[in-house]
């Protein structure tokens, strides 16, 4: 007998699709007959697409909006910092200014202050510019997502809802550093795109497979030219690691016979090592022509104890970039504690499925699924040992410090949104991996995430009065520390230009990160110019020895947390060390040092170490000195009982690096320490340092610097 098949009501398929009757009924304005299972069949999938489609115009618009304005309450100095990049390239007429302090060799190659740099042709150099450049980059970085998610899934919908997501920024920490201050959106932009071409490269045929594998061999050119570490860790492996999986999977499935996969994954591999090793050459160029300066971001093993409690305030920082740390104190029951409440579990689930997508992924022999799940595992897996393990993370701020875990966090994401419209991954985890993607794509309009803004009342921005009171005041040029000076020059539209400085020896100092030397030099103002200090920095200079080098200031006022004292001159000109000339070292109760203690009397000053106090009694300041030939001067008295080595002085650079010349005492008594050394180039960060060994008690009365002959 043969089966009759299904049942169905009139004008419905077995498949639960509108036959031609259907349809047709449903012209006539007339609905079939239908159960209700074939209705939430229907309907469902149709629903599902509206709702994304609307949550991801809703995301785009709000991201736009975000980073055209809303962004300007977060805005600092590190995100300002593009913007002063791109008015020193258009003032040196160079793509590398050689007077810019680049840090931890770390050079700007692939990012967007390269956007801003033709807008300065016909607007000033203020938010307005930064936030153009920005928008574009936020485009481009969907764009990447797009092109990722293709990777991973053939699904429209699944890749429209992964843009969704990424565009809805996840948390406060997504929209502030993947389109706020853009840097990890952009390694995020970047990954995306060396993993697409990369995967081309090895399906296409052809003139095409070159024109791929030549846009990879680019793209890893400039990155390993911009900073190598970096490369190798976030691209250079998880790539190579995709790629040999591909050729391998070829290999043992054809009986470890060469076939074509293979042998284009063994050419891509060999495409790929050539160009990072022609992207290091380029970074070794480059880094002998600009300037670089060491920052926190070099990388050293941790103590196995402080191992685990980098693993501890690594989750905790996964969480917090996920947007699941309760606000603390909050009412459970509370409107926003219930939501802090959802999105707490939510984190909990992506951290719980990630495993679970990711195996789902690398299971997919030879296919694009496997190709984007081992790259996004590999560079997961190299960031959270680096997190764990080194001193990369600074973790008195751990939610700041998972920032290096962003790019690999969204393709986990992208990844998720494949898995959920495939019915290979099992009903349960396509049901929570859907309600932590809808949870995520609709978190753009919670209370913490600055996407929202424009929903809630304006937020005062926090440097717009500061900015408006040095306007007011006529103040055009002048310093302040770090924070609080590209910040203000940016939001000023360049009207007023603040230029960081740090506080060392009890003077203002130039701080020689990510800045130019142009900035510090007399040649950069003449006139007025001020110094706003906070209440810490106020206390942290001698104003007596201020005023030796720098005379009165002519009008000094508060407002708000500021201290601003004005100048009639450039203090480029006449603060020590701030110019390439040799500067006088005078000891304070602010000089630098880990040990001993400052003495003032009618005799002068000194510094004075304790037998059983083992530092150093002096180092900086950090100064400028032109290449030349020069003598250190060391005025010691060394009092002990024991023998051997009791103190040593030395002059360094390069943050201690890079030592110049030493000297080692072994007897007690008074001491004239000379140590000759010469400089082969400029130095940014002169220091002369006083070593105790902890077995004397040292006495420091004067430390001089002169030129010889």
């Amino acid at each position: 007998m043969s089966n009759p098949g299904p049942r169905t009501e009139p004008g419905v398929r077995a498949n639960g699709h509108l036959s031609e009757k259907g349809g047709s009924l449903l012209r006539q304005g007339r609905t079939p007959q239908r159960s209700g299972t074939d209705l939430l069949l229907y309907w469902l999938p149709r629903v599902t697409k509206g709702l994304v489609a609307t949550v991801l115009v809703l995301n785009i618009v709000l991201m736009l909006i975000f980073v055209f304005k809303g962004y300007r309450v977060d805005f600092h100095s590190d995100a300002a910092t593009k913007n002063l990049l791109a008015e020193e390239i258009i003032r040196t007429g160079q793509l590398f200014p050689r007077d810019w302090y680049f840090v931890n060799s770390d050079i700007w190659i692939v990012f967007n202050h390269l956007l801003i740099v033709p807008l300065l042709a016909f607007m000033k150099n203020g938010y307005a510019a930064h936030a153009l450049a920005g928008c574009v980059w936020s485009v481009l970085i969907l764009w990447g997502t797009w092109l990722f998610a293709g990777l991973a899934t053939s699904s429209r919908w699944a890749k429209l809802a992964s843009i969704a997501v990424v565009a809805g920024a996840v948390s406060f920490a997504g929209a502030e550093n993947v389109f706020g201050q853009v840097a990890y959106g952009n390694i995020f932009l970047l990954a995306c795109l060396i993993a697409y071409t990369s995967w081309r490269a090895l399906q296409a045929t052809g003139r095409a497979c070159w024109i791929f594998a030549l846009a990879s061999a680019v793209l890893i050119v400039l990155t390993f030219a911009g900073n190598p570490q970096r490369a190798i860790v976030t691209y250079f492996i998880p790539i190579c690691a995709a790629v040999s999986v591909y050729g391998a999977v070829d290999l043992a499935t054809n009986g470890w016979r060469l076939g074509a996969p293979a042998s284009r994954a063994a050419a891509l591999l060999a495409i790929i090592g050539a160009a990072a090793a022609v992207g290091i050459g380029c970074h070794l160029w480059l880094l002998a022509r600009v300037l670089d300066v060491s920052g926190a971001g070099n990388a050293q093993w941790l103590p196995f104890n402080a191992m685990l409690g980098n693993a501890g305030s690594t989750l905790h920082g996964l969480f917090g970039i996920l947007g699941g740390i309760p606000t603390p104190g909050a009412g459970v029951t509370s409107k926003g504690g219930f939501y802090e409440g959802i999105r707490l579990v939510v984190a909990g689930v992506i951290l719980g499925l990630t495993p679970l997508v990711l195996g789902f992924a690398l299971r997919r022999r030879a296919s694009s699924l496997q190709f984007a799940g081992l790259f996004a595992a590999v560079s997961l897996a190299l960031f959270l040992f680096l997190q764990v393990t080194t001193t990369i993370p600074q973790m008195v701020d751990p939610i700041g410090s998972a920032r290096y875990l962003m790019p690999p966090l969204l393709m986990i994401l992208v990844l998720s949104a494949s898995a959920v419209v495939s019915p290979d991954f099992g009903w349960l985890k396509r049901s929570a991996g859907a309600g932590m993607l809808a949870v995520l794509a609709i978190g753009s309009l919670g209370p913490g995430n600055p996407l929202s803004r424009p929903l809630k009342e304006p937020v005062a921005e926090p440097y717009a009065g500061v900015v408006a009171m040095l306007e007011r005041e006529g103040l055009a040029y002048g310093y302040a520390s770090y924070w609080n000076a590209g910040v203000q020059t940016v939001l000023s539209n360049g009207d007023v230009r603040a230029r960081a400085i740090l506080i060392a020896g009890a003077l203002p100092a130039p701080m020689r990160h990510l800045s130019s030397k142009f900035w510090y030099s007399p040649q950069a103002w003449s006139g007025e110019t001020f110094l706003m200090l906070e209440v810490h920095e106020v206390a942290a200079i001698d104003w007596a020895l201020m005023e030796q080098y720098a005379g009165p200031a002519s009008r000094q006022f508060q407002f708000e947390r500021f201290s601003v004292f004005v100048y009639p001159h450039n203090l480029a000109s006449v603060l020590p060390g701030w110019v390439s000339t040799v500067p006088v070292i005078a000891l304070t109760e602010a000089s630098p040092r880990t040990v001993g203690r400052f003495e003032a009397d009618g005799n002068g000053s000194r510094l004075v170490a304790e037998p059983g106090e083992s530092g150093y009694l002096h180092f900086g300041p950090y100064t400028a000195l032109a290449s030349g030939r020069y003598r250190a001067t060391f005025e010691l008295e060394v009092e002990s009982d024991s023998s051997g080595e009791l103190v040593m002085v030395d002059v360094a650079s390069d943050q201690g690096q890079v030592t110049h010349g030493s000297r080692r005492l072994n007897s007690i008594g008074r001491h004239r320490s000379e140590v000759d050394f010469d400089l082969a180039a400029d130095v940014d960060d002169l220091e002369v340092r006083v070593l105790s060994h902890g077995n004397a008690r040292v006495t420091l009365s004067a430390i001089s610097l002169e030129e010889r002959d």
